[in-house]
């Protein structure tokens, strides 16, 4: 059981290609499925954490680099749920895309699951950036 990752550049076509992998292989594609899936384990809405998402990038440098991170479960368990900041989203997408990846057969596009899964044995990682 393997996943592959997509890494994209804004409109090269990475949605595409994540579709058409996964369709010819059987395996399950996830793009904006691990928005819900955050949303629901923060407890807060799909928007709130599309807006996160987008100031999160200094933040998921900072994950990558493995500097100054507290556990989630330090800072979740302070919020009682239903809160989410920068540092709450990378961890969740640290947890829920690894978790993808240990349940195989899955296609994921972008939200730095590439490097997320950078040592992951059974990880193929692709780059979908535009031409010119």
């Amino acid at each position: 059981m393997s996943v592959i990752t997509i890494s994209r550049q804004f409109g090269a076509g990475g949605r595409t290609l994540g579709d058409m992998v996964s369709k010819k292989l059987g395996y399950a594609f996830y793009d904006d499925q691990i928005i819900q899936m955050v949303a629901s384990e923060a407890k807060v809405s799909h928007h709130w954490v599309k807006s996160i998402e987008k100031e999160a990038g200094s933040t998921l440098l900072k994950f990558i680099t493995r500097v100054g991170r507290k556990s989630f479960v330090e800072r979740i368990s302070a919020e009682n749920g239903g809160y989410i900041d920068e540092e709450i989203y990378v961890d969740l997408l640290d947890r829920i895309i690894t978790q993808l990846a240990k349940e195989g057969n899955a296609v994921i596009l972008g939200r730095g699951s590439q490097f997320i899964l950078s040592e992951f044995k059974n990880a193929y990682h692709l780059s979908a950036h535009g031409g010119g």
